[in-house]
This record gives C-alpha cells, sequence and structure tokens, in this order.
C-alpha cells in the first residue's frame, strides 16, 4: 500500500512545472487533516491566541464571549 507521503512526492515527481507546496495544499484540502488535543486550548488568559481577528472581521467579541468553539479551536492559519 502506498503511503500518503509517498503518494504526495509522486504526485511532486510527475507534475514538476506545479508548485511542491500546491501539490501539498491541494492534498490537505482533499484529505483535511486533523489537530491533537495537546495542540487545542481552554486556556484564554495563557500565551495561546486560539483566534486571529482580521481587518475586515465582524466578529469582534472577546475571546471570553465567543463560547466553547472560540475556546477549543485549532489557530486559523497553519504557518
Amino acid at each position: 500500500m502506498t503511503t500518503r507521503t509517498e503518494l504526495v512526492e509522486d504526485l511532486m515527481a510527475r507534475f514538476p512545472h506545479i508548485p511542491r507546496e500546491a501539490v501539498l495544499k491541494e492534498d490537505l484540502l482533499r484529505t483535511g487533516f486533523a489537530f491533537d488535543e495537546s495542540a487545542l486550548t481552554d486556556n484564554l488568559d495563557g500565551e495561546i491566541k486560539p483566534k486571529s481577528y482580521f481587518i475586515f472581521s465582524f466578529d469582534q467579541k472577546p475571546l471570553a464571549e465567543l463560547g466553547e468553539a472560540a475556546k477549543r479551536r485549532p489557530p486559523e492559519e497553519v504557518a
């Protein structure tokens, strides 16, 4: 059986004109990914900021008022 890594590397080799980042991104969009419990946070007062605000965000409530969904969620962007 071919692993996911082998599949992605094969696609990168077969289509060298496609940026490697695009191949990886498409695979992530196709299959998804999950965060481990240790990557999520229950701590609104700590150093971890699970929610980011953007210039045109309509969600301008403090984190404490956003409820459980905002407290236990992965980051909005994966760097």
